[in-house]
């Protein structure tokens, strides 16, 4: 019997304990709104011996890539997640090959950028923002090959 009544509360802590690590969730500040961000690189085509590529990395995902194109926006999904830019020649990789490659593994990937987050944010209920787009070019670097410059920053406002 002191068997049953142990197993009982030892199943319904671990339920209780498995709920508790499922049901956590993101919590919108008080007073406050989400701000959509979109980041375009918008010169992509000048440069079509280029191929970028867009490296995910958070705390739910260790590694997820994707070929960036002009004119659509940057994602890094979840907000905690960072997102890294590599570029490297269009010879070097194909779509199909972009599921089996380890970018720390490569000498054909390099850092264009770290600092850019594509990712929405909230601001208080007293600013009148509700989105932005931002919009980058790829420039030659002596030092890099390339990178990444802000050109314009564009911002809607609710009226």
């Amino acid at each position: 019997m002191r068997n049953r009544t142990l197993l009982k509360k030892f199943l319904l802590i671990a339920f209780f304990l498995l709920l508790l690590l499922k049901s956590t969730c993101d919590i919108i500040p008080m007073n406050s709104h989400y701000v959509e961000r979109c980041v375009e690189i918008v010169n992509l085509d000048l440069y079509p011996e280029l191929t970028l590529i867009g490296c995910i990395h958070g705390p739910m995902v260790e590694q997820e890539l994707y070929l960036i194109s002009g004119e659509k926006c940057l994602y890094k999904g979840y907000k905690f997640n960072q997102l890294y830019i590599y570029w490297t020649e269009r010879e070097n990789l194909t779509a199909e090959e972009l599921e089996s490659i380890t970018i720390a593994d490569s000498q054909f990937f390099h850092l264009l950028s770290a600092d850019i987050d594509p990712g929405g944010y909230y601001v208080d209920n007293s600013s009148p923002l509700i989105s932005e787009k931002l919009f980058y070019a790829i420039q030659p670097s002596p030092a890099e090959g390339y990178m990444l410059e802000l050109i314009e920053k564009a911002e809607e406002f609710q009226e």
